[in-house]
């Protein structure tokens, strides 16, 4: 079969492609402060005397802007959408950045809790009710209007966060479509911090307000020491009663850490060896957990064997 030569690359249409993203960077700018554009910004005389500090405005007294917007062909559609930081702002945060850092006590920078975690934590937004009849014009109009109105209760609870909540409604809609045509929900949290991985929010939008069962797994469980795991486990049935639980790895550990808390058995532990064994034995623990929270009348679609 003969190989077809590939295109080249002209430096016409090089020059074409920087022309395009100059110019999309350039609409991008209309919804930036104008003293991010340095081409627009008078040069600063030199002064003997130190320049202010600058001052935080309240986020409550500056409208909302997204940081990207889609394209009107829908293909980036799922782009994330976050409020951007003044420059004052940021030029706060360099000026805290290089204060000398605060060194946590073993037991206080081992420990972190849910509420430590999330504790401006709201419940993630729920699609409103529907009808097969309805037309998408209409479901996606209500849609909008009570994302708007979620966005503004928000804004007004928690006016100085930045960022810590989805703001594209089309990210949500991929929510709640997936959730609504799955039998399971899997939910794979890393077992070195699963606090990060797991927000009450989603559990109970999952299992309360959708009804479905949710499996979390506790992943790479290889990376840490046994009792590391049980206790994980024992905190998420404590806190957490309506997930199911199981546990998950790749690859074969000969060496099992005793304290992963402990730095010095950290430092013992030997290289891990450039060649890992895979070791599928776990999977069929993942089934059994699913299985477990299946439907009676879904048993039969799947071979669980």
């Amino acid at each position: 079969m003969p190989l077809h030569r590939k295109k080249p690359f002209s430096a016409k249409q090089k020059k074409a492609q920087i022309l395009a993203k100059r110019a999309t960077k350039r609409e991008q700018a209309a919804y930036d402060d104008p003293e991010w554009d340095f081409r627009h910004r008078p040069a600063a005389e030199p002064s003997a005397e130190p320049s202010p500090k600058p001052a935080l405005l309240p986020r409550s007294d500056k409208p909302w802007r997204p940081a990207a917007q889609p394209s009107a062909d829908g293909r980036d559609k799922l782009i994330s959408q976050f409020d951007k930081l003044t420059r004052a702002e940021i030029e706060a945060n360099k000026e805290r950045s290089m204060r000398p850092l605060e060194r946590l006590s073993p037991e206080a920078g081992l420990t972190m809790s849910f509420d430590d975690a999330y504790s401006a934590d709201v419940d993630i937004p729920v699609r409103p009710s529907w009808e097969y009849g309805e037309s998408k014009e209409a479901l996606e109009a209500r849609e909008s209007a009570y994302f708007d109105a979620w966005l503004a209760q928000l804004r007004e609870r928690d006016p100085d966060s930045v960022s810590l909540y989805e703001k594209n409604l089309e990210v949500w809609r991929q929510l709640w479509r997936v959730v609504e045509i799955s039998d399971i929900l899997l939910l794979i949290v890393d077992i070195r911090h699963p606090v990060l991985h797991f927000p009450p929010s989603l559990y109970r939008y999952v299992t309360e307000t959708t009804g479905k069962p949710l499996v979390v797994v506790l992943n790479k469980t290889d990376l840490v020491a046994e009792n590391t795991v049980r206790a994980w486990t024992h905190c998420f049935k404590s806190r957490f009663p309506e997930v199911v639980l199981t546990r998950f790895c790749c690859y074969r550990d000969p060496q099992r850490l005793v304290n992963d808390t402990n730095v010095a058995d950290m430092k013992m532990r030997r290289q891990r060896p450039r060649r890992r064994i895979h070791d599928s034995r776990l999977v069929g623990d993942l089934f059994a957990a699913c299985r477990s929270v299946c439907t009676p009348d879904k048993l039969g679609l799947v071979s669980w064997d």
